[in-house]
């Protein structure tokens, strides 16, 4: 069918428009009308022709309204709580560029549990394609606090310098002392920028998280991925893990493989096994009989540690 002979009527114009509201696919809108009209050669358009209806009017009109409706709620929500902290640029187009947002709770629970800070970018938002991002620390009971979240059009290191310069904005200029990303090389940069003391480490969750898509090329790739995991929670001390990751990686032909954004495997193991391999300090005060560990086992579980059960054995 010539392109000047295909269009697409008011009504189905308006049945794409509540479709994609409903959050309807554009392959099964289309789907829709062939059945209607009893077969493909009864439309005088395309699917392309939805897709790109959508593409070009009803997602960069709704966008644009959206990303005004989601600016008056965070003011609104800021007029009610002068201790709501948001930052929000637009695009030319004025849709959503970057979004930082997070609430009176999440700033005081920061001052308490800020110490290491965990940031994920793995969500994508199913309209929009923003990345959302959300940063999130442990309290005293063990469990996940929310510090705040964000929206991002993209990750270029320019992204996540206004991300992190926000963050810290919000949070009076603390710091946390520790980080944990993902393997985004962007990101890490971007830290380091920003948060120039901060001890940045990856995620183990991460990297174990992402072994099947990093090693599915590979013949055996499910051999890989077991032997991987045995390494790395079965290995008992440092100096075992860099034998047994050697001989794996040997093993299985991957000492040339590289990772995300430009990381080797060696380095990989080396954040897990530093993630996983912490030396940790204690004091000990003889007058007051006071026991203190880096790991602050104790002060957010109530918890005494091994760290500092083997120094008062000792005494």
């Amino acid at each position: 069918m010539l392109k000047q002979h295909r269009e697409l009527s008011m009504s189905i114009r308006r049945t794409i428009e509540n479709n994609e509201e409903a959050g309807i696919r554009p392959s099964k809108t289309y789907q829709s009308f062939v059945a209607g009209a009893g077969g493909h050669r009864e439309l005088n358009f395309i699917e392309k022709d939805v897709r790109n209806y959508i593409t070009r009017e009803v997602r960069n009109v709704s966008e644009q309204e959206d990303a005004k409706e989601f600016g008056k709620y965070l003011l609104r929500v800021k007029e009610k709580n002068q201790n709501f902290f948001f930052e929000l640029e637009l695009e030319e187009d004025q849709s959503i560029k970057l979004a930082f947002w997070a609430d009176a709770r999440s700033r005081a629970a920061f001052e308490y549990f800020g110490d290491v800070i965990s940031f994920d970018t793995t969500y994508n938002t199913n309209r929009y394609n923003l990345v959302c991002g959300s940063f999130v620390g442990v309290n005293h009971h063990g469990q996940s606090t929310l510090f705040g979240c964000s929206l991002m059009k993209n990750e270029e290191i320019k992204s996540f310098k206004w991300l992190f310069q926000c963050w810290l904005r919000c949070m009076g200029g603390n710091a946390p002392k520790g980080f944990l990303t993902d393997q985004c090389a962007l990101m890490k940069k971007a830290l380091e920028a920003c948060m120039p003391t901060t001890i940045h480490h990856w995620c183990i969750w991460h990297i174990m998280k992402k072994i099947p898509s990093k090693l599915n090329e590979y013949k055996g790739h499910a051999d890989i991925e077991q032997e991987m995991s045995q390494v790395v929670w079965n290995s008992h001390s440092k100096d075992s893990f860099d034998r047994n990751w050697n001989y794996f990686l040997l093993n299985f032909g991957l000492v040339d493989n590289k990772w995300l954004s430009g990381y080797s495997v060696y380095e990989v193991g080396e954040q897990v096994s530093s993630s996983i391999f912490n030396k940790f300090v204690v004091t000990y005060d003889s007058v007051v009989a006071e026991v203190k560990c880096q790991c602050l086992l104790f002060e957010s579980r109530g918890i005494l540690c091994r760290h500092a059960l083997s120094v008062l054995s000792f005494e």
